[in-house]
């Protein structure tokens, strides 16, 4: 219900998600998954009774690795946020989104011009992956 709530009260703010904070630490979005992508190494936090694991979520870590992308499955706390170059969410409805821009209820925290160059590639392969899938 609390993942619903979140959703909802983003919606109504006019944000596509609210990204949840566990103990200073990202964990989900309210309806999607959350990647980090720092020094060309895919961070995610790992799978647990703090996030709800999806298809779209494993399918994504495959593509990384696919790729030759390192993926970590470990959290990423607040603080580290301004170290990161890319961001990304995954889902069902989703699928492979990337975020240009990230805020607390005070002010951004993240801020992209477009779509990094790594979150390009997974996008891209998810979309040719799931277009075979027909």
């Amino acid at each position: 219900m609390a993942n619903i709530k979140a959703n909802t009260r983003a919606h109504r703010l006019g944000l596509h998600e609210n990204i949840l904070v566990r103990k200073g630490f990202f964990t989900e979005g309210s309806h999607s998954s959350i990647f980090f992508i720092k020094n060309k190494t895919v961070y995610t936090h790992p799978e647990g009774p703090c996030i709800l694991s999806g298809i779209t979520r494993k399918r994504v870590i495959k593509i990384c690795r696919d790729l030759g992308l390192e993926l970590v499955e470990e959290a990423v706390h607040l603080d580290e946020l301004v170290e990161v170059d890319e961001v990304f969410l995954t889902g069902t409805t989703t699928q492979v989104l990337s975020v240009i821009n990230m805020r607390t209820t005070e002010e951004e925290v993240f801020i992209k011009a477009k779509t990094g160059k790594f979150t390009k590639q997974i996008q891209e392969k998810f979309i040719e992956i799931t277009r075979n899938l027909v």
